[in-house]
């Protein structure tokens, strides 16, 4: 069984890739979102 290329990002459900693109974009704005743990900056 051959894999797709790495950027070729099929949604697991469907093998829709538009419907891939929406679901990173869900995840991506559902991290956004999410409470994070403050990123340490440096002062100055």
């Amino acid at each position: 069984m051959s894999k797709p290329p790495p950027q070729t990002v099929v949604h697991v459900a469907t093998g829709n890739p538009v419907a891939a693109k929406k679901q990173q974009d869900w995840l991506r704005r559902a991290l956004a979102t999410a409470p994070q743990q403050p990123t340490p900056k440096k002062a100055g």
